[in-house]
């Protein structure tokens, strides 16, 4: 009789054949596909934060500016200073004809745009009432080294960047800009009767719209773009459970959820719980689903490395936070994980 192998052992082959997919992309030297937006941004959007001429911003300000857009339900990903808006406005107004001039002020230094045609002040740029957003950006600036002196005595030259705000406004803020056509994929949503029970019983209203989906915390909100955005309707649905999956983490629900950098192997984890999450929960509404591409996990292969029994957790976790999306009484699954 063969011996039945040791639980260690079908954890490291289950999360071999997990992660072998993945790691025979990185031994053959091709890339392994990248993850694709399974939704069409709408409205002025795109998904990174650009500015004004369409080159991206970095770092913090990313984060700030997606937290912010999701915040306030801006759709667009495009961000104006006050007079960069005032100069965007003018010059789609002057490229559909209309005379706008650049006067000096009488006094004072500085210009304004006076509208001919209305004979009024050139009303385009941002709205009445809008609030800025402050963002952060760092200059260089060249001050004396006094710790290092030339052959005269006097110091050298050196440069430090110095950290500075900026106030920025959203395109949405903004009156006077051409909005940006979006293509919607042509797809005859097919409403999924088990699945729309399931998110109408579960205690969390689902918000659609705007271009981002994801989960907050310390609001415990779920946020989605709209049905119409999506190449298919499992495709919403995929999405939808995934952050419902990350819901069930809430310290009301399963009490799950930690503090974790992006990147950082609790972050990833947490990832792979949602995933499967939503990969359980669609096959038992019936919902022809899948995990998010294999790809989308490879980010998370030193994690399966490190820790073979990492698919076994995440697979335990996500079974109770299914149990949780549908409704049942936890029982010893979230003990257990």
């Amino acid at each position: 009789m063969k011996k039945e192998p040791k639980i260690s052992d079908i954890a490291q082959h289950i999360t071999d054949k997990f992660a072998g997919q993945i790691q025979g992309w990185i031994d053959s030297g091709e890339k392994a596909p990248n993850w694709n937006c399974p939704w069409v941004n709408v409205g002025n959007g795109g998904v990174f934060p650009v500015k004004a001429d369409g080159s991206q911003y970095r770092g913090s300000n990313v984060m700030w500016l997606w937290f912010v857009a999701g915040e306030m339900g801006f759709t667009s990903n495009q961000w104006f200073g006050y007079s960069g808006a005032k100069e965007a406005a003018v010059k789609y107004a002057r490229s559909q004809g209309r005379k706008i001039e650049e006067r000096d002020r009488k006094r004072g230094n500085g210009y304004y745009f006076w509208d001919v045609e209305n004979e009024c002040v050139f009303e385009g740029g941002v709205r009445k009432g809008e609030s800025a957003t402050p963002i952060v950006f760092y200059k260089k600036i060249e001050v004396d080294d006094k710790r290092n002196l030339n052959e005269s005595g006097d110091p050298t030259k050196k440069v430090i960047p110095m950290m500075r705000y900026l106030n920025v406004f959203n395109r949405d803020q903004i009156e006077g800009l051409p909005s940006v056509e979006v293509k919607l994929p042509d797809v005859d949503f097919d409403a999924c009767d088990n699945a729309d029970a399931v998110i109408a019983a579960y205690p969390l209203a689902i918000n659609e719209g705007g271009n981002r989906a994801y989960y907050s915390p310390d609001k415990d909100e779920v946020h989605i773009p709209g049905r119409g955005q999506f190449e298919s309707s499992a495709e919403w649905y995929a999405v939808v459970f995934h952050e419902l999956g990350h819901s069930t983490g809430h310290k009301s629900r399963l009490d799950r959820l930690e503090r974790a950098a992006f990147g950082s192997k609790e972050y990833a984890f947490e990832e792979l719980v949602a995933e499967l999450t939503s990969a359980f929960v669609c096959a038992e509404v019936g919902i022809e689903g899948r995990i998010q591409h294999v790809e989308y996990l490879a980010n998370w292969l030193k994690v399966l490395k490190e820790d073979k029994n990492a698919i076994l957790r995440a697979a335990s976790k996500a079974q109770a936070a299914a149990d949780c999306v549908m409704g049942r009484d936890q029982i010893e699954y979230a003990k257990a994980a």
